[in-house]
Formats: structure tokens, sequence, C-alpha cells
């Protein structure tokens, strides 16, 4: 139940997929984050990860997420985006290759003036 699968729709087709957990140390945690190839480079991710984080906020602390180590262009996007990268987790997914977990620290929006 802690578990929310989302597709995001563009042109009448799947133009991203999105599954959350909530709650997860104080905060969501970002199991997948797929855009489809075609929409990548167009700012898909990143209104994703600002949807999340507006949904999160104002309980959450935390956005999670985790990336594999030999995946350079996921994890360029998420230090993009805010995230550090915490700490390794060897041989989750596979032997002998590292996930890395990354923390974006929320804070609370700017009230507009």
């Amino acid at each position: 139940p802690s578990r929310k699968l989302f597709a995001v729709h563009s042109a009448q087709e799947v133009g991203a997929l999105v599954w959350i957990r909530f709650p997860w140390l104080r905060g969501p945690f970002l199991e997948l984050l797929a855009v489809v190839p075609g929409n990548q480079g167009q700012g898909v991710g990143q209104a994703i990860l600002a949807w999340i984080e507006e949904q999160a906020r104002p309980s959450a602390k935390n956005l999670w997420t985790m990336t594999s180590e030999f995946n350079h262009p996921a994890r360029r996007f998420y230090q993009a985006a805010g995230f550090v990268e915490i700490a390794p987790v060897a041989d989750l997914v596979a032997d002998g290759c590292n996930e890395i977990l990354l923390r974006k620290t929320l804070t609370a929006p700017v009230p507009a003036a």
C-alpha cells in the first residue's frame, strides 16, 4: 500500500513511468523514473521530480532514489536536480555492481512575494 505507480501520458501514449514508495525514511523513495527515449531531454524528468517534491511537502524532509554506479546519465541527472550521493550499496542488483543511494533534502517552499 505504500507504493504508487503513475504513468505520464504524452500524445495519448505513455511517456514516462514513475514508481514511488512513501513513506520511507522521512520522505518518498523514487523506485523508478523511466522516461521514454522520445521524451528524454525535454524536461519531463525534471517536471516529475518537481511534482513529487510538491506532493511530499511539507511533511517530508527527504527525497530518495537509487541508481546504478555505471549509469552516468542518471547520476548526472539526479546531481543536477540537487541530489547528493550518500553511499554505495554493493551487489544489490547484480554481483560485482554497486547501486548508489541518493538523497535530496527538501526545504519548505519560499512564499511568493
